[in-house]
C-alpha cells in the first residue's frame, strides 16, 4: 500500500500534508500510467484531461484538491489494469 493512495479497503485514504501527499501520489501515476500505457483500449483524452485538471489545481495551490484527483486517477487505471 502506498501512502496517499487508496488502500483498496473501502476507499480509505491514508492522511498527510497536501504537497507531501501530491508528491506520493504523482509518483505512484508515473509507475502505474507507464504499466497502462502498455494495455491496450486505454483512454488516453481521458487521460489528458485529467492532468491537465491536476496541473491547473497545481497552479493555484489547490495541493489537497491536486492529490485527492491524482489518486483517483490511479485507482481508475489500477482497475482498468487489474
Amino acid at each position: 500500500m502506498v501512502p496517499g493512495v487508496s488502500d483498496g479497503v473501502g476507499g480509505r485514504r491514508l492522511a498527510g500534508a497536501p504537497v507531501e501527499r501530491l508528491a506520493r501520489a504523482v509518483r505512484v501515476l508515473d509507475t502505474v500510467l507507464t504499466e497502462a500505457m502498455q494495455a491496450e483500449g486505454l483512454d488516453e483524452s481521458d487521460i489528458r484531461r485529467e492532468l491537465v485538471a491536476l496541473t491547473g489545481a497545481v497552479a493555484v495551490g489547490r495541493y489537497g484538491m491536486a492529490a485527492a484527483r491524482t489518486e483517483r486517477l490511479v485507482d481508475r487505471l489500477r482497475r482498468r489494469s487489474g
